[in-house]
C-alpha cells in the first residue's frame, strides 16, 4: 500500500516556497538568545535544545527530531544550508541503519554475511564508507573511486535511500511509476529509486510535478529526508519499537541468577509472536494484529501470557509490608484489554506466615503455562523470613478461582531457586516444573506428579559453612523445559565436572531428555546421553570438613565443548518435534537444532550478533522461531527459519542388561500399565509373552 503522506519539508524548500511560521521564528529567536547568553553551541548535550540555529525555518522540526533520534553525524550538525558531501551522506546512512536496528554496523554486516572489500576504493580509507559499500548502499563513482568530498545529487540521494531501506529488509521492487514530468532527465539507474522514494513519501518532488534529479542536496535536506523514512509503512522492514528506558534483554555474563525480562514474549492465538513491556506506567502489548495499553495494577511485572482464545493473563506483584497481605497476583483481560478479574495470593509455604512471599520475582524468573483448564505460575521470591526460594501458584482460567493445594507440602518448593520453568507435559498428563537450586537440593530439580527429583548435580566444596559467596556459585545456568515425542527436555549450561575442576571450567551447553513419570532416577529414565559422576557436599552448613557425597547424573548430552568462553543464558523451544536452542557467549549469539531424541540436526550456528531475549523462551510459529529483543531502547522482532526434519521412526524396543528378578506380582498404578508388555520382560529369556492372567513373572523395565 502506498503511503500518501504530504510533501516532505525537504521538497518544499527546493520549490522555493517562503514558509512564514510565527512559532518557528520565535523558536529561532529563543535559540539565538540562548547562544548569546551561554556562548555555547546550542545542542542536546549543552542545553537540551537541538542545534538547529543555522537551519532554514522549514527544516527546524525535522532536524530537531533527527538529532533526538541520534543518527545525524556530529560533523554535519552545523552549516545546515551547505551542500552535503558524498562521505557525509554515506556516514548518515550507516548511522541511520544502526539507529533503526539497534546494532553496530559490523553486526549488521555479519548478519548479512558480508565484509568490507578494502580494495573497492582508492581515494578513501573510511571504514564506514567501506561498510556501506559492502552492504550495497554505494558502489562509488567508477574506476574504484568514491569521491568522498564530491557533492551528491537528488537522484544519487534517492538511490542510496532506497539501498538503505533494502538493507533494512524492505521490498524495494515494483514501486509504481513516480509520474514526474522530468523523469526522462534522470539517469536510467536512478529511475527505480525515484519511484520508490516517491511511493513512500520520502522525497516527493520540487514542485510543478518535477523531481529535478540532477540538483544538489544540502545537509538539511539530507537530514530531513532520512527523518521522513517511515519503516512501519514500508513492506518488509522488520518492525522496530522505540521503547526508551526498557532494559536490554540479552545477558552478557554467565551469572547464577536469572531475571524477569524487560520484554515478555508469548504465542498469541494462531498469529505468532506477541510481546509486552512496561512504558510510562502502562503495560504495552503488541500482537501481530493489534496493540494494547493496560495500566499497571501492581509495580512489579512477572509474566504475560495468552490462551488460545486470545485472553491475556498478567502475573505481577508488589512488596509486602506484613506476612498476611497478598503480594502476587494473576489478572485476566479480554482480547480487547478489558479487565475480567484479578486473583491474589500470599505465596504460602511450609514455613508458615514467615514463609509467605514478601518480594516477588526476587533473584530469579517467573514462568507460566496453561494445561487442563489451569494456568500455573512458577516464580522466584524472597520470604518474610529472609530466605529465597521458588513458589507455585495457579488459577482455574474459566473463573479465576485459585488452585487449592491439598497441603502446603504439595506445593513444588526449591530452596534458593535462581531460575524457574514450567510446562504442561503431554507425556506426563500434567505440569512439570524445573528449578535451579543451590541449597536443598543443589542442582536442577524436576517436580511432577511422580515427585521431586534432582537430575543434574552442582559441585559444592566441603566446609561451606553457609558462606553465600561459596554456596551461590553453582557453575551452571538453567535454560528451561520443552517437550518432544521422546520425553521432556531440560536444557542448561554447566561445568562438565562435579569436582574442584568445576571452579575453572567453562560452562557448556547440554540437554537431558527424560520420562517425567519415572519412579526413580536411573539411566532408564533418560533417552540416550552419558553419565556424569563426581562428588559434592550436600550440606551448605558444613563446618566440619565432612566427606563429599558421590553423585551421578544420567542421560547428559553435551552439545558444546568450549574451553575459552561460557555458554550464557540458553533458551529452548519445541518446534515440530524438534528442539531449538538459543544462547550467547561473550563473542556472539548462536542457535542449534536437535531431533526429538536430542541428536544434533543443525550444529551451533552463528546468529551474527543478533541480540537475544535471554530469560524468555522463544516462540515457534509456522516453521520459524521468533523472539523480541530490546537493545539500546529499541525492541526488534527477530526470527530464524527452521527446516523440518524427517519424522523419527518409532524405535524398536531393545532390552538392556537383565534386571534382578522379582517374585512379586506387578500391579498397575499411576506410572505402570501392565498391559503394555514391551515395558516388561518375562522370566524366560526365550519368550516375551505370557498367558498368565495375573502377569506373574513380568518385571518392569522402561526400555
Amino acid at each position: 500500500m502506498i503511503n500518501k503522506k504530504a510533501k516532505s519539508v525537504a521538497e518544499i524548500k527546493l520549490k522555493g516556497e517562503n514558509c512564514k511560521m510565527q512559532s518557528r521564528r520565535i523558536l529561532g529567536i529563543i535559540i539565538s538568545i540562548i547562544m548569546l547568553l551561554t556562548s555555547l553551541p546550542v545542542n542536546a548535550a549543552a542545553t537540551g535544545t537541538p542545534n538547529v540555529g543555522s537551519a532554514s525555518e522549514w527544516a527546524y522540526d525535522g532536524i530537531a527530531n533527527a538529532l533526538q533520534k541520534g543518527f545525524v553525524p556530529s560533523e554535519i550538525q552545523s552549516n545546515y544550508q551547505g551542500f552535503i558531501t558524498r562521505a557525509e551522506f554515506c556516514r548518515m546512512a550507516v548511522k541511520y541503519i544502526e539507529y533503526i536496528t539497534g546494532m553496530s554496523i559490523d553486526n549488521v554486516m555479519a548478519e548479512k554475511g558480508v565484509a568490507r572489500d578494502w580494495s573497492a576504493f582508492t581515494d578513501t580509507n573510511d571504514s564506514i564508507i567501506f561498510a556501506a559499500n559492502a552492504l550495497g548502499i554505494t558502489s562509488g563513482t567508477g574506476n574504484r573511486k568514491f569521491t568522498p568530498n564530491g557533492q551528491i545529487s537528488r537522484e544519487q540521494a534517492a538511490t542510496m535511500i532506497r539501498n538503505v531501506c533494502m538493507v533494512l529488509g524492505a521490498d524495494v521492487d515494483n514501486s509504481p511509476n513516480s509520474g514526474f514530468a522530468d523523469i526522462q532527465t534522470a539517469s536510467s539507474w536512478a529511475v527505480d529509486s525515484i519511484n520508490f522514494v516517491r511511493a513512500y513519501a520520502i522525497m516527493t518532488g520540487t514542485g510543478g510535478n518535477n523531481f529535478n534529479p540532477k540538483a544538489l542536496y544540502t545537509r538539511e535536506q539530507g537530514i530531513v529526508t532520512f527523518n521522513n523514512i517511515s519503516p512501519e509503512a514500508i513492506p518488509g522492514i522488520i518492525p522496530v519499537v522505540f521503547a526508551y528506558g526498557v532494559a536490554n534483554t540479552q545477558a552478557w555474563s554467565a551469572g547464577n541468577w536469572a531475571a524477569v525480562s524487560s520484554v515478555q514474549q508469548f504465542a498469541y492465538k494462531n498469529e505468532g509472536l506477541a510481546y509486552a513491556y512496561v512504558m510510562d506506567g502502562n503495560l504495552e502489548i503488541t500482537t501481530p494484529s493489534k496493540q494494547l495499553s493496560i495500566g499497571m495494577r501492581y509495580p512489579k511485572l512477572g509474566d504475560v501470557i495468552s490462551d488460545v482464545d486470545g485472553y491475556f493473563y498478567i502475573v505481577w506483584g508488589r512488596t509486602g509490608n506484613n506476612s498476611t497481605e497478598q503480594t502476587i497476583f494473576v489478572s485476566k483481560y479480554t482480547p480487547e484489554g478489558i479487565h475480567v478479574k484479578t486473583t491474589g495470593f500470599v505465596g504460602e509455604s511450609t514455613m508458615g506466615q514467615s514463609g509467605n512471599t514478601q518480594h516477588p520475582f526476587d533473584a530469579g524468573n517467573c514462568s507460566s503455562a496453561f494445561g487442563n483448564g489451569y494456568l500455573m505460575v512458577n516464580y522466584a521470591r524472597t520470604m518474610y523470613n529472609g530466605h529465597q526460594s521458588n513458589n507455585v501458584i495457579g488459577v482455574r482460567t474459566s473463573d479465576m478461582s485459585p488452585v487449592n493445594w491439598n497441603s502446603v507440602w504439595d506445593i513444588p518448593y526449591t530452596s534458593h531457586s535462581f531460575n524457574q520453568s514450567v510446562i504442561w507435559s503431554k507425556n506426563a498428563g500434567g505440569f512439570v516444573y524445573a528449578d535451579h537450586g543451590d541449597a536443598y537440593g543443589r542442582g536442577f530439580i524436576i517436580t511432577s506428579s511422580a515427585g521431586k527429583k534432582l537430575i543434574f548435580n552442582f559441585y559444592l566444596e566441603a566446609n561451606a559453612n553457609y558462606n553465600m559467596w561459596i554456596v551461590n556459585r553453582t557453575f551452571a545456568q538453567m535454560g528451561g523445559l520443552a517437550e518432544t515425542s521422546r520425553g521432556v527436555a531440560l536444557v542448561g549450561a554447566s561445568a562438565k565436572s562435579i569436582s574442584e575442576a568445576a571452579k575453572t571450567e567453562k560452562q557448556n551447553l547440554f540437554v537431558q531428555i527424560f520420562n517425567p513419570l519415572a519412579s526413580n532416577i536411573s539411566s532408564s529414565m533418560f533417552v540416550g546421553g552419558t553419565t556424569r559422576s563426581g562428588a559434592t557436599s550436600n550440606n551448605i552448613n558444613d563446618n566440619n570438613n565432612s566427606p563429599l557425597t558421590p553423585v551421578t547424573d544420567y542421560g547428559v548430552r553435551w552439545l558444546t565443548d568450549y574451553n575459552d568462553t561460557n555458554v550464557i543464558a540458553p533458551q529452548v523451544v519445541a518446534a515440530d518435534d524438534q528442539l531449538v536452542i538459543l544462547w550467547s557467549t561473550d563473542k556472539d549469539t548462536f542457535y542449534m537444532v536437535l531431533s526429538a531424541s536430542g541428536d544434533i540436526i543443525t550444529p551451533a550456528t552463528s546468529l551474527a550478533g543478533l541480540p537475544l531475549n535471554s530469560f524468555e523462551p522463544p516462540v515457534y510459529h509456522n516453521g520459524s522461531v521468533y523472539w523480541a529483543a530490546a537493545t539500546n531502547g529499541r525492541i526488534r522482532v527477530c526470527n530464524i527459519e527452521i527446516k523440518p526434519s524427517a519424522t523419527e521412526p518409532n524405535p524398536t524396543p531393545t532390552w538392556g542388561a537383565w534386571s534382578n528378578w522379582s517374585t512379586q506380582y506387578v500391579a498397575a498404578n499411576s506410572t505402570t500399565e501392565v498391559e503394555t508388555k514391551n515395558q516388561y520382560r518375562y522370566r524366560m529369556r526365550e519368550t516375551t509373552s505370557s498367558s498368565s492372567p495375573t502377569m506373574s513373572g513380568w518385571v518392569y523395565d522402561m526400555r
